[in-house]
């Protein structure tokens, strides 16, 4: 892996800036606080993003700015790779968005996390790093913070050692024998709960046993009854045909039963219609003899004749009518005018004018009007009382007709006692006849009541009969109930049984199983306690050693080849702590100068990445080194072995952060880096 270029935009003191790396050792130059350390951190937000309680958004966004980016583009074997990761504030703070990475000039968008994942598969890390807060790999081979080194040297060994075993990835012993606990643990519960379950196998064998003794007591109970159900059942049906042939002659018995009360009822009927009849004939007897004397006394002329005379006399009396009313109309018109000229000559004797012409009336005339309408009031006077004299009467004519009128209608009332004598004495011919006939039915009547009591005494004895088969029944009734009873409880017994031989069966069948699986268990904890943890430990103390012998021995090479002073020596304790000797007598890391200091932190990082690129073959990231202020406090002669350090590291591309002017002798490329008025740009490149 080799860096190529690196672009900025309102990263820091960066607003837009671009850098490019050339493939060799390079030098980012500047004073302190101009910003390359800004160039280290960003090339690692490019790769792994933002990292908790390392680097946050907060601090890589220029203040004053809602957006931000990084690309970093690399080439790694043989291929040309762009990464590029943004950020943007939010109510919620600065957060990091999506971005993208590109393959030969192949893009792929993604989230933070799956462009994690596609760079820690690039450079051969491994995946679990994915959920750590910082690529060890990448900080303790690449580039490690000269603070941070010697933050680690000065650590609590354990802290250091836990360091460590997740960069060379030797903690996994540790979580194995914490993993193997666990799992003595859980197998001892386990076995403990096993161990209390399977106590109760010998009881459930023995539970066993009692049902199979059960099951055996029922089927013997089951099999001695189903021979007594056949003829039990036989029995009943046999009583069921007796009772079937007792209940057809009650069948037979009810009909005949049923025919001699309707014979009664029909005697019945047919006596009172008897006796109704003679009563009915004697009431008609009398009647007709009524009737024969009311008519031996009625005497009257003939119909046609009284009829003729009737016609006559109504004739006679309408003329008479007509010619009084025609009379009293002659009469009112009369009247209407005595009253009319008495009207009038009362009128004129009044007058003095005439109505028409207003003149005085003449007393002659007056006088000569007045006799003329006397005149006429006494000839309709007179008149009036000739027609009132000659007025005819007819109330004799109308005795005359009222008398001839009751003649005709005692005529009818004899015709009508004749038609009357005559359906009377019809009627009481049919009811003697209907008598009669009623009389020979009753005497049929009598001889089939006859016949049906004969039969009805045949069957007498059916009713009893059958009252005695129905209690013989019902006993076999209840003998079968009992009996069914009894083999429904025989059957839930053996159906009981069974169940219980199976539901023990199956418990006896998981107890034997846990029992052997306890065994197994129990086998399984005692070859992890005794055998697996063992080998575990012997495994990591010799890739302890291993690993302890090489970086310790890296450690010494490097410490020594930077060290001026030749009564000063280094080594590695059991737990990686440095071991600072001076004459014999050991050093405390704190009582050490500056550059003693930074020598012991240098050392210490060439050779944990040594072993680290040595150990882990699969990363791509070996053919790289940025050291950053690896020259804090070195002597002139310090500075000369740094040229000699960076040959023997053999590395494509060196990227070194300082301000020491002398280093830019042993470089191929020199990036300086200033900053004025807070921002950070790239003088030369």
């Amino acid at each position: 892996m080799l860096f190529k270029k690196l672009k900025l935009q309102n990263i820091r003191t960066y607003i837009d800036e671009e850098i490019n790396f050339p493939g060799s050792s390079i030098m980012l130059s500047g004073d302190i606080g101009s910003g390359k350390s800004t160039v280290l951190i960003a090339m690692e937000f490019a790769l792994f993003g933002i990292l908790r309680g390392e680097l946050s958004g907060e601090s890589l966004l220029r203040k004053g700015c809602s957006e931000g980016s990084v690309e970093l583009s690399f080439a790694l074997n043989g291929r040309e790779i762009s990464i590029k990761r943004s950020l943007r504030k939010t109510a919620k703070g600065v957060q990091q968005t999506s971005g993208f990475i590109t393959e030969n000039n192949e893009k792929t968008e993604g989230t933070a996390v799956e462009l994690k994942t596609r760079i820690l598969s690039l450079l051969g890390y491994p995946p679990s790093l994915l959920a750590e807060s910082k690529s060890l790999i990448y900080r303790y081979t690449v580039y490690t913070p000269q603070e941070e080194m010697k933050r680690i040297i000065q650590d609590d060994p354990e802290i250091r050692l836990d360091i460590l075993r997740k960069v060379f990835n030797f903690d996994r012993y540790k979580l194995i024998k914490e993993n193997a606990n666990t799992f003595i643990a859980s197998l001892r519960e386990d076995i403990l709960v096993a161990q209390a379950k399977t106590e109760r196998l010998p009881e459930k064998k023995n539970e066993k046993k009692e049902a199979d003794n059960t099951l055996t007591q029922a089927m013997l109970e089951l099999e001695s009854m189903l021979k007594i159900e056949g003829g039990l059942r036989n029995e009943k049906k046999k009583k069921q045909n007796e009772i079937s042939a007792v209940e057809a002659q009650i069948g037979e018995l009810g009909n005949f039963r049923q025919k001699l009360s309707a014979e009664e009822a029909n005697h019945a009927n047919t006596y009172s219609k008897i006796v109704y009849n003679a009563e009915k004939i004697a009431v008609m007897k009398a009647k007709k003899e009524a009737v024969e004397t009311e008519l031996s006394g009625m005497k009257c002329e003939g119909e046609n004749e009284l009829k003729l005379k009737i016609e006559a006399l109504i004739k006679s009396i309408s003329l008479v009518e007509q010619k009084e009313r025609e009379s009293l109309a002659k009469m009112l018109s009369l009247k209407e005018k005595i009253a009319e000229s008495e009207k009038l000559m009362k009128k004129i004797s009044l007058l003095r004018n005439c109505p028409m012409c207003f003149q005085p009336v003449n007393e002659e005339h007056k006088k000569h009007v007045l006799e003329e309408e006397q005149n006429r009031i006494i000839s309709s006077t007179k008149e009036v009382e000739k027609l009132s004299k000659e007025k005819p009467d007819t109330a004799e004519k109308k005795q005359e007709l009222d008398l001839f009128r009751q003649m005709l209608a005692k005529t009818d009332l004899i015709k009508y006692k004749n038609k009357v004598l005559a359906e009377t004495e019809q009627s009481m011919k049919c009811l003697e006849e209907e008598t009669e006939a009623l009389k020979k039915n009753l005497v049929q009547i009598e001889q089939n009541k006859m016949v049906l009591k004969d039969k009805i005494t045949v069957f007498s004895g059916a009713d009893e009969m059958h009252k005695k088969l129905k209690i013989e029944y019902e006993e076999i009734i209840e003998k079968e109930r009992l009996f069914y009873s009894k083999l429904a409880q025989a059957g839930a017994k053996k159906d009981g049984a069974l169940i219980a031989i199976k539901k023990l069966e199956e418990e006896i069948k998981y107890l034997e199983g846990l029992s052997d699986g306890m065994k197994r268990k129990i086998s399984l904890r005692n070859w992890v306690k005794e055998h697996f943890l063992n080998l575990v430990s012997l495994i990591e103390r010799h890739v302890m050693l291993r690993i302890h012998r090489e970086f310790s021995q890296l450690f010494k090479e490097w410490f020594d080849f930077m060290m001026e002073d030749e009564s000063i020596t280094a080594r590695l304790d059991e737990k990686f702590t440095p071991i600072i000797e001076q004459n014999g007598y050991e050093i405390s890391f704190a009582d050490l100068s500056g550059g003693e200091k930074t020598s012991v932190a240098l050392a210490y990082r060439l050779a944990l990445s040594r072993v680290i690129n040595d150990l882990i073959s699969a990363i791509n990231t070996k053919e790289i080194i940025i050291l950053d202020e690896p020259t804090d406090g070195f002597s002139s002669g310090q500075l000369d072995r740094l040229k000699d350090i960076l040959e023997q590291l053999k590395m494509k591309q060196a990227i070194i952060v300082s301000h020491e002017s002398k280093v830019e002798s042993f470089v191929q490329a020199v990036i300086r880096i200033a900053k004025n008025n807070g921002v950070s740009r790239v003088l030369s490149n």
